[in-house]
C-alpha cells in the first residue's frame, strides 16, 4: 500500500507548526510506538477540544487488553457521563506501507471495540506512524 499524497494544510491540524514539526521529527523510522501515541493524542486533543467537553487519554485498560488512545465526551447531565466514542490503536512509525501490520492492528482494534459496552456509537481508528485509517 502506498501512502497518499499530502492534503492541503489549511483547515487541518497541519496548519499548527508544533504538530507539523512533531509529525516530521517524531514519526520517523525507528521511533517507538509511544511517539505515534503522543502525536495522535495532540491531534485528537486539538480536534476534540476540552472546552467543548471532550477529553483524550492514553492507555486505557479494558477486558480486551489495552487501548492506546481513547476520546470521550463528558456529558454534564445528572449522572455526569463519560461517553467514550473513539478508540485508537497506535503502531510505531516506519511500517506505514506494511499490509500485515495494518491487518494485525485491525485485529487488535476489533478486540478493543468488542470489549466495550457503549450506549452510544463507538468508532475505531488505526494510527500507524504518519498514516491512519
Amino acid at each position: 500500500m502506498a501512502l497518499p499524497s499530502q492534503e492541503e494544510k489549511k483547515g487541518t491540524y497541519l496548519e499548527y507548526s508544533t504538530l507539523e514539526w512533531a509529525i516530521e521529527n517524531r514519526l520517523t523510522n525507528g521511533q517507538p510506538e509511544g511517539e505515534t501515541s503522543r502525536v495522535w493524542n495532540a491531534i485528537l486533543s486539538k480536534i476534540f477540544r476540552i472546552e467543548d467537553g471532550y477529553m483524550t487519554g492514553p492507555e486505557m485498560l479494558h477486558e480486551g487488553g489495552r487501548a492506546d488512545l481513547f476520546t470521550a465526551h463528558i456529558v454534564f447531565n445528572p449522572m455526569h457521563e463519560e461517553k467514550k466514542f473513539l478508540v485508537v490503536e497506535c503502531k510505531a512509525p516506519g511500517r506505514e506501507t506494511d499490509d500485515d501490520l495494518w491487518a494485525e492492528a485491525a485485529d487488535q482494534l476489533a478486540r478493543h471495540l468488542k470489549s466495550f459496552k457503549p450506549r452510544n456509537r463507538l468508532y475505531g481508528a488505526i494510527a500507524n506512524g504518519k498514516a491512519s485509517k
